[in-house]
């Protein structure tokens, strides 16, 4: 073997093996990308479905409950609703129709369908919104309105919405008509004249001082 040959066979052996072996090594991370690629798709879309899964769960149990049940965004915009605040505040609307809206476009849209005197509620309703906001606690008010022209008057238990950050990021409530209870009581207590009649001072004193746990709008 000549000396060309032998350099021949020393690039060869030499250099060509270490591309090779690079090659090789670079092949070997490629199929090791490519299986942490597929095991974080399938991570991905585990947690795609986890979330759309709870997602569906949440509603369910929203729309099974009969109370009213809210989300808004800091602005006041809804950002969820369950079946008992679109049927018993805004006449059966869809979801699509209530999202992205605050209390007063919506109170306009309800206007338009029973008439301006018969329909009040949610036209001043962002202020109890505002008290969550700056308290940063869960607060208690009894909201009053015409829903259809008939007075309503709402238990509502607001508080202030955190996302993973602990940042506000909103409000959530939630509404229970309590009329027939509120009017009840208005009738049989505030009055004097019924409530020297049916109610010792004594109890007339406790409802008063149940009535005044609540932070009133209307």
């Amino acid at each position: 073997m000549n000396i060309f040959e032998t350099f021949s066979n020393f690039l060869g052996n030499t250099i060509y093996g270490e591309i090779e072996s690079k090659l090789e090594k670079i092949l070997e991370e490629i199929g090791k990308n490519q299986s942490r690629t597929e095991m974080l798709e399938k991570e991905l879309h585990k947690a795609k479905t986890e979330r759309e899964e709870f997602k569906n769960l949440v509603l369910a149990i929203g729309d099974t409950i009969p109370d009213m049940m809210w989300a808004k965004s800091l602005t006041g915009e809804y950002m969820y609703v369950n079946a008992g605040i679109l049927n018993g505040l805004f006449y059966g609307a869809k979801p699509r129709d209530v999202i992205g809206k605050n209390d007063i476009q919506l109170a306009r849209i309800c206007k338009d369908k029973v008439g301006d005197a018969n329909h009040t509620f949610g036209e001043i309703c962002g202020n109890s919104d505002v008290v969550v906001l700056k308290t940063l606690k869960k607060e208690r008010f009894l909201e009053w309105g015409l829903i259809d022209g008939k007075d309503i008057y709402l238990e509502v238990y607001k508080a202030p919405l955190y996302d993973s950050n602990g940042v506000v990021v909103g409000t959530v409530g939630t509404g229970r008509d309590v009329t027939e209870w509120y009017l009840s009581i208005k009738e049989a207590v505030l009055s004097a004249d019924m409530c020297s009649k049916r109610c010792t001072k004594s109890v007339s004193n406790l409802i008063l001082k149940e009535l005044d746990k609540y932070k009133f709008e209307g």
